[in-house]
């Protein structure tokens, strides 16, 4: 793209003296690339650190560079499926009934963002009937339908992904026995 800009741009006329543009869109190009690789890099450090914060059960540290992540990131689906996966563990370590109910809004926007920017992504639909499924487990049964639509539809795009048949196994085994 930038050499058919280059070249279009710098096609001599025999009248007109040669411009400096070419170069000016170039260096701002490169400016807006190098300062978005930058931005990225960063926000890839900031999930790591919340990933590693985490795994060592310091969910406080965790939320703060997840959320940094996912801010910098919004639709880095890695960072948001990282993110519902964590609020699982969040929730199970609080009982404190508003806090709950806030990481419960915090999976379902995270679900939301996953299907608006990846919607024929399974990954995205997991996501979805993950957070779906945290709130049926936590007393919301009608979210069980939202869970199985979420895992079919993301069956429907991998019909052949292993952890995703065995939730879908598990959320029915759930569902019924939640009746």
């Amino acid at each position: 793209v930038c050499a058919g800009l280059l070249v279009s741009l710098t096609a001599v006329s025999a009248t007109a003296p040669p411009s400096r543009r070419p170069l000016a869109v170039l260096g701002v190009l490169a400016a807006v690339s190098f300062f978005h690789a930058v931005g990225l890099a960063r926000a890839d450090a900031a999930y790591k650190r919340g990933a590693k914060a985490q795994a060592v059960n310091d969910f406080a540290i965790a939320k703060v560079y997840i959320a940094r992540a996912r801010r910098a990131a919004p639709c880095e689906l890695s960072y948001i499926t990282g993110e519902i996966n964590a609020i699982g563990d969040w929730i199970n370590a609080t009982r404190v009934v508003e806090e709950r109910l806030a990481l419960l809004a915090l999976a379902e926007a995270d679900a939301r963002a996953a299907l608006a920017c990846h919607p024929r992504q399974s990954t995205a639909h997991y996501a979805a009937a993950s957070a779906a499924r945290m709130h049926a487990e936590l007393g919301f049964k009608d979210r069980f339908v939202d869970a199985a639509r979420e895992y079919d539809r993301a069956l429907e795009l991998d019909p052949k992904f292993t952890p995703l048949l065995e939730a879908r196994r598990e959320l029915s085994r759930r569902q019924s026995s939640a009746r």
